[in-house]
């Protein structure tokens, strides 16, 4: 008989780091209980956790899942769970799910893998550190007059002034 997986409970999640692929399972897994995060929890799930490196983190099943997928992330601690936000298909993931948030160092994140109403299976999912080159005035990208350049700050972090001026 299928067994409940190792990482069904919160206090149990099963570490994750920087570009790493872990395959999972929700079948057996039970009913978490909790409040919406980012998409409804409707369906039981699993716990992965990730201590945080400053800069943008992607958490992805688009490549190989069985079922419609969803995840959720967490801060805070397993009895006081913090919603940082989640998804529920992502663009091009054929029922799959990727989120992308800005990890702040030493925050321990938790990820729960969740299913579509009430389905469950099988995922890979895929956690991605994203270096933002030009993310700290150390990084930054010289300029010149009458020059233009593109870019964006949806992955960036929250700067301090002082830390640009220089004496």
């Amino acid at each position: 008989t299928a067994q409940v997986p190792s990482n069904d409970a919160c206090d149990l999640a099963m570490p994750i780091s920087c570009d790493q692929t872990i395959s999972g399972t929700t079948l057996q897994a039970t009913f978490d209980g909790l409040p919406d995060c980012g998409t409804e929890i409707t369906s039981p799930g699993v716990w992965f956790v990730f201590q945080g490196t400053s800069g943008q983190v992607l958490v992805s099943t688009c490549e190989t899942h069985s079922y419609d997928t969803k995840i959720s992330v967490f801060t805070g601690t397993c009895d006081d769970l913090i919603c940082v936000g989640g998804n529920d298909d992502g663009t091009d993931c054929n029922y799959g799910s990727i989120y992308a948030f800005v990890a702040q160092d030493n925050v321990t994140y938790f990820i729960l893998v969740h299913g579509y109403e009430d389905q469950t299976g099988t995922f890979d999912l895929n956690l991605q550190c994203i270096t933002i080159p030009n993310d700290d005035c150390s990084g930054a990208i010289p300029i010149a007059c009458n020059q233009t350049l593109s870019g964006s700050t949806v992955p960036a972090t929250m700067d301090s002034v002082s830390a640009c001026v220089t004496g």
